[in-house]
């Protein structure tokens, strides 16, 4: 009886058979789920990141098609300015003709001529502007027809001592017709041993671009460099020669004839020449030049007679000085728009006449350091 009472009290607790597989597949799904946020929270931020990427290179593509055209805007202003009839000033001898009423004075700066000698001009148009300078060719130093007295004074008014003749002595080589070295200059030898070999031109320049092929030139030297905190500028040498204007050329000869460099003689235009191409011409100081252009703010000069008392000498200074305007100019335009830093910049050099005009060089690519002080 008392087995049977034992065993009627006893209670048989049942199994959980799978209990804990059940467990363990529902972390793995939790794991999994966290695993697909991350993945689609990288994926959000991905496309964000790739979204504003793709509008901020739009905005700049934007922004550089506008300063483009600002750019290009500029070029033509000045075109259609230089192109303008020149009326000239009645001389006191003449009659007053009471039909036709004087015109009032242009008060506007951009209504008056556009003076030729490097001056900023602020163009607006819409959100942006075009700062456009004009150049006269005739107010630089032709480099084929300047001999290598002339080229060496100016590259020492440029502040370029260091190794002048290393690079005035490959430029006298690479225009003239024949094969004879100066004696730092360079030839055929060394420019078919270079990585990129290529032959030198023994001929005249056709562009200034031409000149950074010659041994010893750089950017640097050649775009010039803006002033800066500790650092001066200094102008570069395509603001002060030219290969744009007709020019009479050595004749092949010894590079040590200096009677044959003596043939070769230069002309600029004293109204519109920088400071350091004035300091080129014989007769004519760092003081003089100075002088000139303070002067010529204010006056035009015409003659020798008006010139004379601002030149050291000018017996000696005559022979390389003109007065009149070649016709021929580089016009420089930088479009920016307003409230961006993207800008672009144009070079274009134009002959131009009251009749037309004709573009012989247009550069879209001006080297990104170069920027006009």
């Amino acid at each position: 009886m008392t087995t049977i009472s034992l065993m009627t009290m006893t209670t048989i607790e049942p199994l959980n058979i799978g209990t804990q597989p059940a467990r363990q597949a529902d972390g793995m799904a939790l794991v999994l789920v966290l695993w697909i946020l991350m993945l689609l929270t990288v994926l959000a931020f991905e496309f964000s990141l790739m979204t504003r990427t793709e509008a901020k290179v739009t905005l700049n593509q934007r922004e550089s098609t506008e300063a483009y055209y600002l750019a290009r805007a500029g070029i033509y202003k000045a075109i259609a300015e230089l192109s303008r009839p020149v009326i000239s000033e009645p001389d006191d001898d003449e009659e007053e003709d009471f039909a036709t009423p004087t015109p009032p004075p242009v008060t506007d700066p951009l209504e008056s001529l556009w003076t030729t000698d490097g001056r900023p001009y602020q163009v607006t148009l819409g959100n942006g502007t075009a700062e456009v300078r004009i150049f006269d060719e005739g107010g630089k130093i032709n480099i084929n027809e300047a001999n290598g007295s002339t080229l060496r004074e100016l590259f020492r008014t440029l502040r370029l001592d260091r190794g002048i003749s290393g690079m005035v002595d490959p430029i006298l080589d690479w225009r003239d017709p024949d094969s004879i070295y100066h004696r730092n200059g360079a030839e055929d030898i060394y420019y078919l041993s270079l990585p990129e070999p290529y032959h030198a031109k023994n001929g005249p320049f056709d562009t200034m671009d031409e000149l950074l092929w010659v041994k010893g030139m750089t950017a640097d030297i050649f775009y010039g460099r803006q002033p800066e905190p500790g650092r001066r500028g200094r102008t570069g040498l395509v603001d002060v020669l030219t290969a744009s204007l007709g020019a009479r050329f050595a004749k092949a000869g010894s590079p040590d004839d200096d009677e044959e460099e003596e043939l070769m003689q230069f002309k600029v235009n004293v109204n519109t020449a920088p400071l350091e191409v004035l300091m080129s011409v014989p007769g004519i100081d760092r003081s003089h030049a100075r002088l000139i252009v303070a002067e010529r703010e204010f006056f035009t000069f015409r003659t020798t007679e008006e010139l004379d008392p601002f030149v050291g000498d000018i017996d000696d200074a005559s022979p390389f000085i003109s007065f009149q305007p070649s016709g021929t100019y580089t016009i420089d335009a930088r479009g920016k728009i307003a409230v961006s830093p993207i800008y672009h910049h144009i070079r274009a050099i134009v002959s131009i006449t009251t009749k037309e005009h004709r573009i012989l060089q247009w550069n879209d690519n001006v080297y990104t350091h170069y920027q006009q002080s």
